[in-house]
């Protein structure tokens, strides 16, 4: 693939996160909380799997990434309010203020 093609496949991967955010709303509450957590997190190792070995096909590629964002948003999404109910507030806020002091040392 050239880089054009390639810069191509993740402009339209990137398209796929709003779309998994929306697609969130709708999942999250389904069967509880633990079985859409598992659910997509099992499509989405088995969506990597696919796409790592999808070889040159461009339009293969493509697709894949986008429905790899969705995924990945999706999960992302219907983990956060079960992971602030797992844990005390003081553990999440000093969690929550680490990462994002690291996050900002790497940029």
């Amino acid at each position: 693939l050239s880089q054009t093609q390639s810069l191509l496949i993740t402009t339209i991967g990137s398209f796929g996160a709003p779309v998994g955010v929306f697609l969130s709303s709708y999942v999250g509450d389904k069967g509880g909380r633990k079985i859409p957590i598992a659910a997509l997190g099992l499509l989405y190792g088995l969506a990597l799997g696919v796409y790592v070995n999808a070889g040159n096909n461009f339009a293969m590629l493509a697709s894949l990434l986008f429905i790899i964002q969705i995924l990945g948003m999706c999960a992302s999404f219907t983990i956060m309010p079960y992971m602030a109910e797992s844990f005390p507030t003081t553990m999440r806020n000093t969690a929550s203020g680490a990462l994002n002091a690291f996050g900002r040392l790497c940029v």
